[in-house]
């Protein structure tokens, strides 16, 4: 017996809503299964579209994005690079140390200290313009270079502590002396710059994929 789909010559009987029985007429019912056939030929003409339609929106998005996406890398590199250099302490130490200030003289260690402490302090609590830039990272960047952008800030951070904490013992007569303190927290710069080379090596990755 041939396999498929055979309509009977009579009515086709079907309940109708109230359950009741009515009957088709078979040319209506031939219709009715013709039907689902082009309503899927239809629909399948109707996903690629999509699909394509959604392709090219996505290309579009994609080509608006990349350029935000590429400034928002670039500066917070910038920023963290500012920071750290900021934070070299033996460069403040020089200014200081060698400028117009007369306070490294005999007698005067005391305010030499303490004026190394406010001035280094203000320079590592100055983080507006870093955190900006990882918040735009966040919010534009690629899953990969967002959690490369947390671990360099997370160093960042380190940094800050431990600088700020060696700023205050700096400022007590006798807390810590001016080489422990030049030399205290060269461990987490290097840290920090490692980290910044890996986040700038993770962005080249990112980047060289989109061309």
């Amino acid at each position: 017996m041939a396999r498929g789909l055979h309509l009977v010559s009579g009515p086709l009987v079907v309940p109708d809503a109230d359950g009741q029985v009515a009957s088709v007429d078979p040319a209506v019912a031939a219709a009715l299964v013709a039907v689902p056939s082009s309503l899927l030929a239809a629909a399948a003409a109707y996903g690629a579209g999509r699909r394509q339609a959604q392709g090219a929106h996505a290309a579009a998005v994609d080509a608006v994005r990349r350029p935000q996406q590429r400034e928002a890398y670039l500066r917070l590199s910038k920023e963290a690079r500012a920071y750290l250099d900021r934070a070299r302490r033996d460069s403040l130490y020089g200014e200081v140390r060698f400028g117009e200030s007369d306070l490294f003289q005999p007698g005067r260690e005391r305010e030499a200290r303490s004026a190394l402490h406010v001035r280094h302090n203000v320079r590592m609590r100055d983080v507006t313009q870093l955190e900006e830039a990882q918040t735009l990272v966040a919010v534009e960047g690629a899953s990969e270079v967002v959690e490369s952008s947390r671990a360099l800030m997370s160093r960042l951070a380190a940094l800050k502590r431990q600088a700020l904490r060696d700023g205050t013992l700096l400022a007590v007569d006798g807390g810590i002396d001016l080489d422990t303190w030049l030399e205290r927290d060269k461990p987490l710069l290097d840290e920090a710059h490692r980290a910044l080379a890996d986040y700038e090596d993770c962005v080249n990755r990112h980047l060289n994929r989109l061309l």
